[in-house]
């Protein structure tokens, strides 16, 4: 993309390993201070339940502490001081070593007396797993939307990748900042820096003007559960 740098992370799929990958990962390039200098992060499978509990987490620690008075930039220092560890890094390790969202989906392949598909199971724990920790569990939850109203806070973008099963086409959820088509730069005006990602089209977070097929496309985007994107993925 011109006029931005920076690194471009993609973890791909894989189930436990693929996350256990992508947490190692994330850890390396955080103890080289390198996360803030991610641009953008582009996951599938399991490489997108890493991917959104760290962005869900790394929201939840900006958020909480800008609302509070702290500033981003003091929330940014106290998430590479401690939060990050603690707020990301411990918590989905010891999930990882629990199995208990591997366990939990095996059930959902058995055939007698269960009533759930395996994509729903997969989202409904997920689901389950972020609110037990006070994640962001949606894509308009205002803590994620102070991640995209700061030039202060990496990523930029982030895209959680999976297919359309009647074309076999990509089909992307995600948040971005918004960028100028013509210069590549981006948009840092408050409340109209950010859009949602839903298959090609890019939603602002904040439609301008009155329109109300762009208020109800934004609505509709910002209710998207994490969970959802990651278990579509």
């Amino acid at each position: 993309m011109e006029g931005s740098s920076g690194i471009a992370l993609s973890i791909s799929g894989g189930g436990h390993r693929a996350a256990a990958f992508g947490l190692g990962t994330i850890a390396m390039l955080q103890e080289f201070h390198l996360m803030e200098t991610v641009v953008v992060l582009s996951t599938v499978s399991g490489g997108s339940l890493v991917g959104s509990f760290y962005l869900a987490a790394k929201a939840k620690a900006i958020g909480e502490a800008a609302s509070g008075g702290d500033g981003v930039a003091q929330a940014l220092q106290d998430w590479q001081a401690t939060g990050f560890a603690g707020g990301f890094f411990e918590p989905f390790r010891a999930f990882l070593h629990s199995r208990t969202l591997a366990e939990q989906l095996v059930q959902h392949l058995l055939p007698i007396g269960n009533q759930t598909k395996l994509i729903c199971g997969a989202a409904q724990r997920v689901h389950e797993l972020l609110e037990r920790y006070r994640y962001p569990s949606s894509l308009g939850h205002p803590s994620l939307r102070k991640l995209l109203e700061s030039g202060q806070v990496r990523p930029d973008h982030v895209f959680f990748n999976a297919t359309d099963l009647t074309s076999l086409d990509l089909f992307r959820f995600g948040v971005t900042r918004a960028v100028d088509e013509a210069s590549g730069a981006f948009l840092e005006r408050d409340g109209h820096s950010g859009c949602f990602v839903v298959n090609n089209v890019r939603i602002a977070v904040t439609p301008q003007g009155d329109d109300p097929d762009s208020q109800l496309a934004s609505d509709l985007a910002a209710d998207l559960r994490l969970a959802d994107c990651v278990a579509a993925s």
